[in-house]
């Protein structure tokens, strides 16, 4: 079936312009890709609708034309658009929609900005008026004691009443909030009032309803998923109790330790960050103040107020926590911890090194308990349990024994380090063994290291207890290393430690000669030093030879330490030694360095078997 083919247009020829509708509209005319443009001049068309290309083609060579034809219809001011696929009948599809960008909101306008400071300045008025009808009023005379808490109650109770209703209604979220907020903020401060003010209510009794009334707040902004409701009722009872008290007494800090208690459900609960700080620090601050301003009024219960505030923190950073809560919540902890171990040192002996000892173990046990922990936390629990275990330290001892029991804790932290992969504490045990190695250091002279009489006179077994317990600390340092940092990062270690670990040896091993055998056994522990030190160097090379990324360190650790052993031989074993020692310690460094060279080659060898030379080569016939 032929298509039916329409006239071509020519030169003398006008395309017949359409007639405009009755009703004014433009006439709807028709581009050759088929969809609404300006008028063209027809085409024969295929059979699907489109146009011939034959005939298109033709035509356009075929008569003369003014300017360039433009098969599509063009529109002022927007760019051309790449064709996609043909449409079935024909053509393609029109371009996509331009959509302007959305105006700018004013930032007065954004989220309730306007409202939300309006709601929060009316929050401090609001309270500041509560806390002057309860204390100013009293001071000035007006009203009756009674009067005036029985206002401030029924106005708090109005106000969180008329936020409950308020909260259904469209645009009443945050009045509501503001409101509720205020009410409890102001039952909280008539609690305090009746309690520490007109002492109406025992301690006991005061701290039962301020609980009851904390519980409220917290469970209807955890209901409405309101964080600023918690935040800021937490603030104005912080900022205006303090007033009504007159001072930082026992009953404040009581009130606070409740809201800490209050705040940890909605933060573990809703995963908010902000009310940990919030809850927290009050109570620091106020035990700070009160241990440096009260030092004899109530001690023990203020020893017992700084265990809570640290116990309660202690639980909420290792419940599961919310979403971005694990920083903050351990750097919440930490500084939770801070008043009961500014108050340790206050303690008299025993107690205070069993409140340390409590402290570190309880914290230790909290910790394998709640496995696994967050890095932070982890970290920030190593922090209070070392601190503790170094103030049981130095409380338990300021002897010679000291450095071995901060070498204990350092070996604690870096066992805890190895196993958790964790490197902020393998930062911290490292600092207490280089503080292990420094306390010894002060305490044992290095005139231990050559003067026998000396060291018999001034050193015992104590000393080498020491040293050897100082010793295991620096090679624990190298052994956690391994598995917490990278290989290019254990190369400074492999260069420093031997030095630390060198004289904890030297330490161990004389002090323990000179005292139990005097000037003799001094002498004959100056042999052992010098056989080990080339032992030393023997593990330094074959680990060398073992090792795949500190092959150079320890090579030259080990090279470094014959050449100390050699050092030590000639400059001194000759020189203050006599007899069989100075005779058996060249002996031993001799026969150490022989075995040290036999066995250096064969681990080479195995190393390269295909270069030994000589193995026969068999001789091959010519010709």
């Amino acid at each position: 079936m032929n298509t039916p083919q329409l006239p071509t247009p020519s030169r003398d020829t006008q395309p017949t312009q359409p007639t405009p509708p009755a009703d004014g509209r433009p006439p709807a005319v028709f581009h050759a890709a088929g969809g609404p443009g300006p008028q063209r001049a027809p085409f024969p068309l295929n059979a699907g609708g489109g146009i011939s290309a034959q005939s298109y083609v033709g035509a356009s060579n075929s008569q003369p034309h003014a300017g360039p034809q433009q098969p599509y219809a063009s529109r002022p001011h927007q760019q051309p658009y790449a064709a996609g696929p043909q449409m079935p009948g024909g053509g393609y599809p029109p371009p996509p929609p331009t959509i302007p960008p959305p105006p700018r909101t004013p930032w007065w306008q954004r989220d309730g900005v306007i409202s939300r400071l309006l709601a929060g300045l009316g929050v401090l008025i609001t309270l500041i008026g509560v806390v002057m009808m309860l204390v100013l009023a009293a001071q000035a005379g007006y009203f009756g004691p009674a009067a005036r808490v029985g206002a401030g109650s029924a106005l708090s109770v109005v106000l969180i009443a008329a936020g409950v209703r308020l909260f259904g209604r469209t645009g009443g979220r945050t009045g509501a909030v503001a409101l509720a907020t205020t009410g409890f903020a102001g039952l909280f401060m008539v609690v305090v009032a009746t309690t520490d003010y007109y002492h109406w209510l025992s301690p006991i009794a005061g701290l039962a309803l301020a609980g009851s009334v904390a519980t409220g707040a917290v469970t209807l902004s955890t209901y409405w998923r309101s964080q600023p409701m918690t935040v800021l009722a937490f603030l104005a009872i912080v900022g205006l109790a303090p007033f009504i008290t007159g001072d930082v007494n026992l009953e404040l800090v009581g009130f606070l330790l409740l809201l800490q208690a209050a705040g940890i459900v909605p933060e573990k609960l809703r995963g908010w960050v902000t009310v940990g700080p919030v809850r927290t620090i009050p109570v620091v601050l106020a035990l700070l103040v009160a241990e440096v301003f009260h030092d004899g009024d109530h001690f023990v219960l203020r020893i017992v107020a700084a265990a809570t505030c640290a116990a309660l923190d202690l639980v909420a950073v290792l419940l599961p926590r919310g979403k971005g809560a694990d920083p903050v919540g351990a750097l919440v902890y930490a500084v939770a911890s801070l008043p009961f171990l500014v108050a340790i040192p206050m303690i008299e002996r025993p107690w205070s090194i069993l409140a340390a000892a409590v402290l570190a173990t309880v914290t230790v046990a909290a910790l394998v308990i709640a496995r696994p922990v967050g890095a932070f936390t982890l970290s920030a629990a190593a922090v209070v349990a070392s601190i503790a275990g170094l103030e049981v330290c130095v409380t338990t001892t300021r002897g010679h024994l000291l450095p071995a029991l901060i070498a204990v804790v350092a070996l604690g932290l870096l066992a805890a380090a190895h196993q958790q992969r964790s490197l902020p504490v393998w930062g911290i045990g490292t600092f207490f063994a280089i503080l292990a190695v420094g306390v010894q250091a002060d305490l044992v002279h290095p005139a231990v290291a050559w003067d026998a009489a000396y060291a018999a006179r001034t050193t015992g077994p104590t000393d080498a207890l020491a040293g050897l317990v100082v010793l295991a600390a620096v090679l624990g340092t190298l052994w956690s290393a391994r598995r917490v940092t990278s290989g290019p990062a254990q190369l400074p270690l492999l260069l420093i430690a031997p030095v630390p670990a060198f004289w904890s040896l030297l330490v161990t091993v004389l002090t323990f000669g000179a005292g139990v055998g005097g000037e003799g056994g001094y002498h004959a522990a100056q042999l052992v030093v010098s056989a080990a030190l080339m032992a030393g160097a023997m593990a330094a090379l074959a680990l060398g030879l073992r090792s795949t990324t500190n092959t150079a360190g320890l090579t030259v650790a080990g090279l470094g330490l014959v050449a100390a052993a050699l050092a030590k031989l000639f400059l001194y074993d000759l020189a203050a030694l006599d007899g069989l020692v100075r005779a058996g310690s060249f002996m031993a460094v001799g026969l150490l360095l022989l075995a040290a060279g036999t066995r250096y080659a064969q681990a080479v060898a195995r190393r390269t078997p295909d270069e030994s030379t000589d193995a026969e080569v068999p001789l091959q016939p010519v010709g």
